[in-house]
Formats: C-alpha cells, structure tokens, sequence
C-alpha cells in the first residue's frame, strides 16, 4: 500500500505517474465488475439501490475507463500498449 507521501513523491515523475494511472484505473474497473454485488454489511441507503448494470453497461464502463487511461499515458510519455489496453 502506497502512503500519502510515497504517493505525492510518485506523482512527480512519469513513472510514477504512470504506475499510479495503471493502479487507479485497475481499481476502478475493480469497482465497476462489482457493482451490484453486496456482501450484506451495509445497509442499503433508504431510497435503495439501483439495480446494477447490465453487461452491455459494464462493458461500456470499462471501456472508458481503459479510454481514459490510453489518454492519460499519451499525455503522460506517449507510451500506449495496444496489447495490453483492448476494452473494446
């Protein structure tokens, strides 16, 4: 796990940069996978919850996280993997 301070002194160099946009965009696609599974130990808000996406919508989902991280990289040292980033 990565601290407060590890993370700032990542965030200043493209390495880092790019070991964190790879480790948030995998924690993202993380949560999308699961939403909808609940493992029962929080009660649901009052109002509910939604009911979770269908796998057209995580698809879609996943596919824009896997978008947003092609552009970060780009941005970042111009450096994407095509093999490795196919969510389409």
């Amino acid at each position: 796990m990565i601290d407060f301070d590890e993370e700032f002194r990542l965030r200043k160099n493209w390495r880092g940069r790019r070991l964190l946009a790879c480790r948030a965009v995998d924690s993202l696609i993380g949560v999308i996978e699961n939403i909808g599974n609940e493992d029962g130990s929080q009660l649901p808000p009052d109002d509910g919850l939604p009911p979770p996406p269908n796998p057209a919508l995580r698809r879609e989902l996943k596919n824009m996280a896997a978008s947003l991280l092609r552009f970060i990289l780009l941005s970042n040292d111009g450096h994407v993997s095509t093999s490795t980033l196919n969510a389409f």
